[in-house]
């Protein structure tokens, strides 16, 4: 441990992070249908995906209390069937305004492409947009 009132400010300068793990997905859809001459559909479909994961984390301090930040994700080669790839990308910056409290703002990219083993089932999806993010340690 670093002690009391460590934050990520006192690392060098320039640090770099190089994780693995795991990740799970619990997609959901519902679908329904209805006509005024009485005939509705209802079509449901549920998966859960278990893949692994690696990320990778560049942060360079440029001062005492800013931060720019670099972070990205990618899985894939899903552990329960069918097929997936996913990426997550997000550059910002951070401010520490307070002792452990800071404030991160940045633009973050999300997506996905999965599809089901043996059924209809496909989701390929894109989504993007900023990102403000309130940190407190403790």
């Amino acid at each position: 441990g670093y002690g009391a009132g460590f934050t990520e400010f006192d690392l060098p300068p320039v640090s770099f992070d190089l994780m693995g793990g795991l990740r799970f997905y619990s997609l959901s859809q519902e679908v329904s249908v209805n006509s005024n001459v009485g005939v509705s559909r209802s079509l449901s479909n549920s998966d859960f995906i278990l893949e692994p994961v690696l990320r990778s984390r560049l942060r360079w301090n440029t001062s005492d209390y800013l931060a720019v930040l670099l972070d990205s994700t990618v899985s894939g080669l899903s552990l329960t069937g069918g097929s997936t790839f996913s990426v997550t990308a997000t550059a910002g910056v951070e401010w520490l305004f307070s002792g452990n409290t800071s404030l991160s703002a940045g633009y973050q990219l999300n997506y996905i492409d999965y599809a089901a083993s043996g059924r209809d089932g496909e989701l390929d999806l894109l989504a993007h947009g900023p990102r403000l993010s309130f940190i407190f340690r403790f």
